[in-house]
C-alpha cells in the first residue's frame, strides 16, 4: 500500500492490479512476457522509497517499478550462484534497507544492497566534474564461479 493505492500482484494474468482503500479498482500495468515491464507470474510484492518490488516466479528476477507502473530496472538473473535466483517468491527489505529475496528453488534467502552513496553534490563536485555514473556490471563470463579441485 502507497498513497492511499493498494497494489494486488495478479500472478496469473502477469499484472499488477491497483485499488483504492475502498476497493475500487483504479488501473493495472504489466502483461505477461519477458521484457521490460512484461512479467513472469508475479508473487508478493513490497513497496519501499517509493518504489515497487515485484519478485517474478518465471522470469527468475526482481522487476522494480514506480509506483504508477513505469519500469524501473531488474535485478538478477536465471541461475544458482550469488545475485541469482530460481522462483523468487517473495521480498522484504531489512531496517538497514536492504531487500531480502525468497529464492524458492535454491532453497535460500538472498540479500541485496540496494543503496548507492553519491559524492556530495557541493560546490567542489561541480568544479571537479565529478557525475553518477551506471553500476559497474560484470560481463556474463566473469560471473562464472571458478572451479577448484584438490
Amino acid at each position: 500500500m502507497a498513497g492511499g493505492e493498494v497494489f494486488v500482484s495478479d500472478a496469473r494474468n502477469g499484472r499488477i492490479q491497483v485499488f483504492d482503500l475502498e476497493g475500487r479498482f483504479l488501473r493495472a500495468f504489466g502483461k505477461p512476457g519477458k521484457g521490460r515491464g512484461e512479467l513472469g507470474r508475479p508473487m508478493n510484492l513490497t513497496i519501499q522509497g517509493g518504489e515497487l518490488y515485484v519478485p517474478e516466479y518465471m522470469n527468475d528476477r526482481i522487476q522494480v517499478f514506480s509506483t504508477d507502473g513505469a519500469p524501473r530496472r531488474m535485478l538478477g538473473e536465471p541461475g544458482s550462484g550469488p545475485g541469482q535466483l530460481d522462483a523468487p517468491g517473495g521480498v522484504a527489505f531489512t531496517r538497514h534497507g536492504n531487500l531480502l529475496v525468497a529464492d524458492f528453488y535454491n532453497q535460500r534467502v538472498q540479500e541485496y544492497n540496494t543503496s548507492r552513496r553519491q559524492f556530495p553534490s557541493n560546490i567542489t563536485a561541480g568544479i571537479f566534474g565529478f557525475k553518477e555514473y551506471p553500476l559497474f556490471e560484470a560481463p556474463e563470463a566473469a560471473r562464472q564461479v571458478p572451479k577448484v579441485s584438490f
